[in-house]
């Protein structure tokens, strides 16, 4: 038994390696058993590279070197008659003090000549006659200055006796404009800045724009060029080696333009939650509508051994392993539920898959991750699409739900904090998705991505919540992103990580509500309770929200009671300031007034449902980070899950940070 558990390990071992070198990214590294470390090809290459760039410099280096000791130093002349007969092509010469001071300046020797050069030094009369005009207008005198108020007395702006006007922020019509690094930023009422103009970079919606010495060059996060337009106007991206490629020209994707097919596929993909680990027994075990899963099942992915696309059947949650109900089935059987009893029609067809691997990161589930989960999932698409088209039957891709984010709370993550993974989830996962399903369907329009929040910070041991907040911001920024839910509610399995079978299918009904009103309703883009303005007073703060039904309520319906209703505040440091908070009050039916025991500092923030250091190391709605505000959608909206319970499904507030400084 011994040999083959040793023989089983070595071929894991192999395996591993194997899969390290092929498909590891450049930064990819794995250790084996018996101490060796293999690198990936694309590691070797960087490598490589960087051996060539730094020999092809050491190269220019020398070569310039030897132009200038063959050229030599400067000489100068006093008058130009002295200027030399000859001198090596390309040599330079002064002339400082000629009779006609048009000749005084630099020359270049073309190999006849001496020319005067277009590079001419600063003249005397020049120098002094800019310092005239700056000791004129330079002073620091100041004539007026505006504070806040009289208790802290911040200047927000100044007044100078020559007339020069100093100010932190500018109000325009509900747009913010302040100086910000080397330029000007632009925020909106609630304090996002998607705009930012400076000197040595402009950052447009989340794209980094740098000047180059030839192209326009614009960068991701990370400092990966995505696209770029050359000095001959070729427009360009970058491989995932980030080496330039042509780009050919791809179709505008229509968002809210979605037309029914004969089949409509929805994608479930992400880690764990989006697969059912520890959701078990599976539950929907029974097909009440039209909707469909490929032969060998809704879990089942390309690459696996019993993976079989010859035909579809209908849809049912299976056990497989350690993987139970996924939110699939909750997702598109209650889609199918809302379309019948709204009079839609009763010949709808949806398609469900969940292609995602449990503890990757956004990085290994994207176009070049290591996981290759997003080749399974381009795959099986082309497979779905085939099967269709053997039919008769017209299909196409209508939207992506994603339940990810919990692994970038880990050490090992390279997107974890909120612009970064923006940046990776769209650009990298869900932009290059979105033309391989226009290249496969033929569709003119384009998915929709639906995401819950993540709401795992606390049992990664983390006292930020970067991910849940990248979430957010995504779906205010951009119409495709729309978010469902925060995960804060749904019950947690024995590890407080992984959802119970019922609450994962509860998940899914959650997005199926998103998915109704935006994509068949057509009511508009779905959105959930989450603030829209923030009033600071010297000891209250009046937060607004957008609140889809109903009034704002205050209790433990979704999750069990935190104090302040999850409301704390904290200092410029982040760190938690303890019983600061008097009260938490609501005013009408969508605003929160939350009374403090101090003044509240400039600098402060305040977060909703973060929780805090000292809380346990969990997430769910009994003892992870959570909050107690809610709609009252329930009380027109309930579902029945497949175990015969009744659930009322409220909007529970998003967890959010707003920084007096910055904004949300």
């Amino acid at each position: 038994m011994s040999r083959i558990l040793k023989a089983t390990n070595q071929l894991e071992d192999d395996v591993n390696k194997a899969n390290i070198f092929v498909h590891g990214d450049e930064d990819a590294t794995y250790t084996a058993k018996d101490g060796t470390k293999v690198r990936s090809i694309r590691n070797l290459q960087k490598e490589a590279d960087i051996n060539v760039k730094k020999a092809q410099e050491e190269a220019r280096r020398a070569e310039a070197a030897a132009d200038r000791a063959e050229v030599g130093a400067m000489p100068a002349y006093i008058n130009h008659s002295e200027l030399p007969k000859s001198a090596v092509n390309g040599a330079m010469a002064q002339v400082t003090n000629d009779i006609d001071p048009n000749k005084n300046g630099y020359y270049v020797w073309d190999g006849e000549k001496w020319i005067y050069s277009d590079i001419q030094p600063a003249q005397n009369k020049d120098v002094k006659d800019l310092e005239s005009i700056i000791s004129k207008n330079k002073t620091n005198k100041l004539a007026f200055a505006f504070v806040d108020n009289e208790s802290t007395k911040n200047v927000i702006a100044s007044l100078y006796e020559d007339g020069g006007f100093c100010v932190r922020k500018i109000l325009l019509n509900e747009t913010v404009v302040s100086s910000g690094g080397d330029g000007i930023s632009v925020a909106d009422s609630n304090g996002f800045i998607p705009l930012h103009f400076g000197a040595s970079y402009s950052n447009l919606y989340g794209l980094k724009i740098e000047p180059a010495n030839a192209d326009l060059v614009i960068k991701d996060q990370n400092g990966f060029v995505v696209f770029y337009i050359g000095n001959r106007g070729i427009f360009g991206i970058t491989n995932h080696n980030n080496e330039i490629v042509e780009r050919e020209s791809q179709k505008n994707l229509q968002i809210g333009r979605h037309k029914k097919s004969d089949i409509n596929h929805i994608l479930t993909y992400g880690q764990s939650l989006s697969r059912g680990q520890r959701s078990m027994p599976a539950i929907s075990v029974n097909q009440e509508f039209k909707n469909i899963m490929i032969k060998s099942g809704v879990k089942s992915r390309y690459r696996d051994v019993d993976y079989d696309a010859s035909e579809f059947v209908p849809m049912i949650e299976q056990d497989v392993g350690n993987e139970g109900e996924t939110p699939t089935s909750g997702c598109l059987n209650g889609l199918s539920q809302r379309i019948d009893a709204g009079g839609y029609g009763s010949d709808w067809v949806f398609l469900g898959s969940s292609t995602g691997q449990g503890g990757q990161t956004i990085q290994s589930l994207s176009e070049f991750g290591i996981s290759r989960r997003f080749s399974d999932t381009v795959n099986l698409i082309k497979d779905c699409k085939a099967i269709a088209d053997k039919e008769g039957r017209s299909y196409s891709v209508w939207s992506m739900i994603w339940y990810q984010g919990e692994s970038d709370y880990s050490a090992n993550s390279n997107d974890n904090d909120s612009y970064s993974y923006i940046e990776r989830w769209l650009s990298s996962m869900w932009e290059p998705l979105k033309k391989n399903i226009a290249k496969i369907t033929g569709q003119e329009f384009s998915p929709y991505l639906f995401t819950y929040q993540v709401a795992a910070h606390r049992r990664y041991d983390s006292d930020e919540m970067s991910i849940a907040i990248a979430q957010w911001r995504a779906s205010r920024m951009y119409d495709d992103v729309i978010l469902a839910a925060p995960a804060y509610i749904f019950q947690t399995a024995s590890d407080d990580l992984h959802l119970t079978n019922e609450a994962s299918w509860l998940m899914g009904e959650y997005t199926s509500r998103a998915i109704f009103q935006t994509m068949i309703a057509r009511s508009g883009k779905f959105r959930p309770l989450e603030p829209v303005s923030v009033e600071v007073r010297d000891m209250e703060v009046v937060i607004e929200f957008h609140v889809p039904t109903g009034k704002l309520v205050i209790d433990n319906a979704l999750c069990e009671s935190y104090e302040n209703a999850g409301f704390i505040f904290r200092d410029k440091d982040d760190v938690v300031m303890d019983d600061f908070i008097a009260s938490v009050e609501l005013v009408g039916r969508n605003a929160v007034l939350i009374k403090t025991k101090d003044v509240i500092p400039l600098d402060a923030k305040i977060t909703y449902a973060r929780g805090k250091p000292g809380d346990r190391k969990a997430s769910g709605p009994i003892s992870g980070a959570r909050g107690n505000l809610r709609d009252e959608a329930g009380l027109v909206d309930t579902a029945i899950s497949p175990l015969g319970n009744i659930f009322l499904l409220h909007n529970a507030c998003v967890m959010f940070e707003y920084s007096l400084k910055s904004g949300f």
